[in-house]
């Protein structure tokens, strides 16, 4: 299975509404998409098969998310639930590439596993077919997408972690050589999913409760050394801009960070 799996950054609200089950099938399903070098263009292309079934075992969720297989049976049952009824909804962009001949402001909701997807009992495996209306989301990566390690994203258990590790995955996709990214605080916390939550109104709040939370969970889990936020920037003594900044492993990573810029660079067409 690829290290590396890839989607489009307007997935990103879905991902982290998705159970922790549904997230790591998805990811583990995303990683094992082929990929190919068009010989014409010099890209790299996700080949997306709608008529394929993506089956996965007991025994191989189990070893990749570290868990016992009474837990990735229970896990592997919801997750199939939870595929087959997650709706999602394209960007009007996104649905004309599908039909030009659809109006501007269409909405056509569809559920991301279709009929086809279930899980067997004694065998002890699942199977997944996913819909068609998901190609644009994950094999048309000419810009706007986010890269992740599949070893780290599966490995968070936490959604709030989860939450974090795809924004800072998502900014060093668009630019791998900035280590440090400044941003709204309530930006931050609308991109993050958690701008609704009183929880996190307060910066003191927000920075106790899920950052420094989160972030302990990533340096433990992922290839995350350090990762830093402070104030830039105050408005009538509250926080208004942040500055996040990160640190990898980068021995570890060293393999892993050239096979992901590789399919960067194709696919940004730099060279």
């Amino acid at each position: 299975m690829a290290r590396t799996l890839y989607h489009r950054n307007d997935i990103r609200p879905a991902l982290m509404k998705m159970k922790l089950s549904s997230r790591r099938v998805f990811y583990m399903y995303l990683a094992s998409l082929p990929r190919e070098k068009n010989v014409k263009t010099g890209k790299v292309e996700i080949k997306f098969d709608p008529a394929m079934e993506f089956e996965l075992s007991i025994n191989e969720y189990a070893c990749a998310c570290d868990i016992d297989h009474a837990a990735a049976y229970r896990q592997l049952r919801e997750a199939v639930y939870d595929l087959m009824s997650f709706v999602l909804t394209l960007d009007h962009k996104l649905t004309k590439k599908i039909d030009s001949n659809l109006p501007d402001d269409w909405v056509a909701p569809f559920q991301i596993a279709e009929k086809g997807s279930g899980y067997s009992k004694g065998k002890g495996f699942i199977r997944v077919k996913f819909a068609e209306e998901m190609a644009p989301l994950i094999s048309d990566l000419s810009k706007g997408f986010t890269g992740q390690y599949l070893e780290s994203a599966i490995a968070i258990p936490e959604s709030n972690a989860s939450k974090l590790y795809l924004i800072l995955r998502e900014w060093i996709s668009s630019n791998r050589y900035v280590s440090e990214k400044e941003v709204l605080f309530s930006d931050f916390k609308e991109v993050l999913g958690v701008s609704e939550l009183k929880t996190y109104e307060s910066y003191n709040d927000f920075n106790q409760f899920f950052f420094k939370r989160s972030l302990k969970k990533l340096i433990e889990k992922t290839e995350f050394l350090e990762i830093k936020m402070e104030i830039s920037e105050r408005q009538v003594r509250k926080a208004h801009k942040l500055k996040i900044s990160w640190k990898f492993n980068n021995k570890e990573l060293n393999g892993k960070e050239r096979e992901h810029q590789k399919f960067i660079d194709y696919v940004s067409n730099k060279y």
